[in-house]
């Protein structure tokens, strides 16, 4: 109702010049004399109820409310109702606001990404976020401004994912600099925190990949203050772990892996606990602990002979080329074989050759794999 009135002091001013009184009493003459009064009217101001449909039709009609506007009211008054009943919230979003569409490409998306077809993807995302762009620049109603935008934040998460791993790793830090903004939009429209944590992390990424390691660190720790996603967790205490290997201090890795053991559970994809260990033995190579590092690498190994080598699971191509290029790390510190890598290095470059991934050494401890488009 805001935007229908302005203050004067105490006085309501309507947008037809009318106080709050006059039209309370022009709406309940017109209603035929009952069903509006102006401490009604005035709890309806601050959202303490609804106007009927008949009350909604008149007040419109008094200050010549655009007919798209009184559309988005009459939405607003059918959702309250359906709030009432105890309806799911997702399910009325979905009927009065008509987001299932976005709803439904954000699976499509999940389900693209699972068979790595990051191609697919991006497309999505791109088609997606244009349209949640060009929907929220013209709505004006709150509630479905917020759901919008929740969406939107949805959207970003799988979209720094797909980037990071589509983009050339020269080039991507210009497409993912906007987005933690972005995800502090979010936060402010919505409410959600967690959209904070996001915006922590991908800055904690980005200052990774710069090679600033204390900033990197520093927003990595803030952001598990917000974060509740399992995946996202998991990821931030992995980088922390190696900032702490780059930075020198070692000492620390063990209680990292013990804090992430905490966040692994039963429905972890068998690719993302490979991901965690070949990771984490990264970190330990770096630290120069030879023990837990091989310990790790062949946690990751086994993973993988035992659940991904035959193609079950998401990502089994992508693990066995991460495994190859952890090994090199293995040797390039440790100047030992932990498995044989010349028969190995075959296979891994007629992989890449096929599936188009690449590697980056950026410098030892910090490898930068990214399928490119």
């Amino acid at each position: 109702m805001q935007r229908y009135y302005h203050r004067q002091g105490n006085r309501v001013i309507w947008a037809n010049g009318m106080t709050l009184n006059q039209l309370a009493l022009e709406m309940w003459e017109r209603l035929g004399f009952h069903d509006i009064d102006p401490s009604v009217l005035s709890r309806v101001i601050t959202g303490e109820r609804s106007f009927t449909p008949q009350q909604l039709e008149i007040f419109s009609n008094i200050l010549a409310i655009p007919r798209s506007e009184v559309s988005s009211l009459k939405t607003e008054y059918c959702r309250d109702l359906l709030s009432q009943s105890k309806v799911d919230e997702n399910f009325i979003d979905s009927i009065t606001y008509q987001t299932d569409y976005i709803d439904q490409n954000l699976e499509k998306i999940k389900d693209a990404m699972s068979y790595d077809s990051l191609s697919l993807a991006y497309r999505w995302e791109t088609q997606t976020e244009n349209l949640l762009r060009i929907r929220t620049k013209s709505v004006k109603n709150t509630r479905l401004l917020k759901k919008l935008y929740s969406l939107w934040g949805k959207l970003l998460i799988e979209k720094k994912f797909t980037l990071f791993e589509h983009k050339h790793y020269r080039k991507v830090l210009a497409d993912v600099f906007h987005i933690p903004n972005l995800f502090e939009k979010v936060y402010r429209i919505t409410g959600d925190s967690e959209f904070l944590g996001f915006a922590q992390a991908l800055r904690g990424r980005i200052y990774f990949q710069q090679k600033q390691f204390p900033q990197a660190l520093s927003h990595d720790l803030t952001s598990l203050n917000y974060l509740k996603n399992l995946h996202e967790i998991r990821a931030v205490i992995i980088r922390i772990a190696q900032i702490y290997a780059l930075l020198n201090q070692s000492s620390k890795i063990s209680a990292v892996e013990d804090r992430l053991k905490k966040y692994q559970d039963s429905n972890q994809p068998m690719s993302s606990l490979c991901h965690d260990y070949r990771t984490l033995a990264n970190a330990y190579i770096i630290a120069k602990d030879l023990n837990n590092a091989q310990r790790c690498l062949n946690s990751g190994w086994e993973i993988y002979d035992k659940k991904l080598k035959n193609g079950e699971g998401d990502f089994n191509i992508r693990s066995k080329i991460t495994l190859y290029h952890t090994e090199e790390l293995f040797y390039h510190y440790f100047r030992i074989r932990n498995r044989p890598l010349d028969s190995l290095e075959q296979e891994v470059k007629s992989l890449v050759k096929m599936f188009g991934y690449n590697s980056y050494l950026v410098e030892p401890g910090t490898y930068i794999h990214s399928k490119l488009q």
